[in-house]
């Protein structure tokens, strides 16, 4: 079948025509003839997809950004591209169409799964702590129980015939459970249509970058809702700093200190965040000279505290003066994932929703000209061994 003016215009037609039945009348319910239709319409639409002739609609692949081997005949476009797709009601997309209610009034577009990554991707680059947590895909709905290790085992020689020694090791065993981490943003048409920013970039990194850094801050100052952390789990073993400030026994104490489990020493790093750095490296001997020796005096580096590596953590609170240093091995806190889909992350959007807060309707995206995103993450966080941990608290 050749694309004449004619037969487009006769697709048109057709297609006014299904509109109209389907306001009418639910699918199911069609009769006969409106099915006959139906089914005209779309063998004439396949057999325009199916020309070679290059001036036919594009099918769409909604790739972060071109493959470096276009397919011939494909049209690619990245997340603001499809944004703007959704608003101007591109016919291309019509298939991607889902609710995100009951009520039309809260309907809106899902974002198509193989752009997930636009914001995926950018977690590991905004939280060192993110992307060294242990993974474990969970099955949708459920929990799982994980062991820690407690007490440690021991082993010993003997002689031929006597008594051999025996270890009963201590063991907890923790819940560990998905939840979901979400952000609401609403935005203007004005102020996104109306700037040179890339908005729709924007808005990925300061999410990916808040999820991050709410993760970070769950593994350290976690209280149980949602997640437990190290500053409250049971089992980690804590040292108290010294009163009057953060002394260099301090830190001997932290490193050898007989309660974590000897095995973990040896893989342990330093946690801590940007106060207590610098309270580390004004530490002085009795002849005032600093105890903080660059390794690199040009680039001003330092690479471990006491022989051990260290990673700052911002996300480690600082109250009144006050923080707590970490030791121990970031392989030993476990990441729950979607099994299945680890990198699940729902992206929606809609320009027509009724936001409420507390109850009460506040804001009619339609009537204010707004847009609005929905992002939202499952994921699950536990400390699996706390015994292989140190806290060393009341820095100051």
């Amino acid at each position: 079948m050749e694309l004449t003016k004619e037969k487009i215009e006769e697709l048109l037609h057709d297609q006014e025509e299904y509109k109209k039945m389907l306001k009418a009348k639910d699918v199911a319910d069609m009769d006969a003839l409106e099915k006959e239709k139906l089914d005209k319409l779309i063998n004439a639409t396949l057999d325009v997809l199916e020309k070679k002739n290059k001036s036919a609609i594009k099918p769409v692949d909604f790739s972060i950004a071109p493959v470096k081997q276009p397919v011939d005949g494909v049209e690619y476009k990245g997340l603001g591209d499809f944004m703007q797709m959704v608003r101007c009601q591109d016919p291309r997309i019509a298939n991607l169409k889902t609710a995100m209610s009951t009520t039309s009034g809260q309907g809106g577009y899902t974002i198509p799964t193989n752009l997930l990554n636009a914001i995926i991707n950018e977690l590991a680059e905004q939280s060192k702590i993110y992307s060294r947590l242990t993974p474990i895909d969970i099955p949708a709905g459920l929990s799982i129980n994980l062991n820690s290790l407690l007490t440690d085992v021991s082993v010993a020689w003997s002689t031929e015939a006597t008594n051999k020694n025996k270890t009963k090791p201590t063991f907890s065993q923790d819940t560990l459970s998905l939840k979901f981490i979400y952000a609401i943003i609403t935005m203007t048409k004005e102020l996104q249509l109306g700037t040179a920013i890339n908005m729709d970039a924007l808005l990925k990194k300061l999410v990916a970058q808040r999820i991050a850094l709410e993760i970070e801050n769950q593994v350290f100052n976690g209280a149980a809702a949602p997640f437990t952390g190290l500053l409250n789990a049971v089992g980690v073993n804590a040292v108290p700093a010294t009163a009057a400030g953060l002394i260099y026994d301090d830190l001997v104490d932290t490193l050898n200190n007989t309660g974590q489990i000897e095995q973990y020493k040896a893989t342990g790093e330093w946690f801590l965040n940007r106060t207590a750095l610098a309270l580390v490296m004004k530490l002085k001997d009795n002849n005032n000279r600093p105890l903080w020796e660059l390794n690199n005096p040009l680039k001003g580096e330092v690479s471990a505290i006491l022989g051990r590596p260290y990673t700052l953590a911002s996300q480690i609170t600082t109250t009144v003066g006050v923080t707590t240093i970490y030791y121990g091995p970031i392989d030993t806190i476990f990441k729950g994932r979607l099994a299945g889909n680890p990198d699940m992350l729902n992206v929606l959007f809609t320009e027509v929703a009724v936001l409420d807060t507390s109850g009460t309707i506040d804001e009619n995206l339609f009537q204010s000209n707004k847009v609005a995103w929905r992002l939202e993450q499952l994921i699950g966080l536990i400390v699996g061994i706390p015994a292989a941990w140190v806290r060393l608290t009341g820095v100051k």
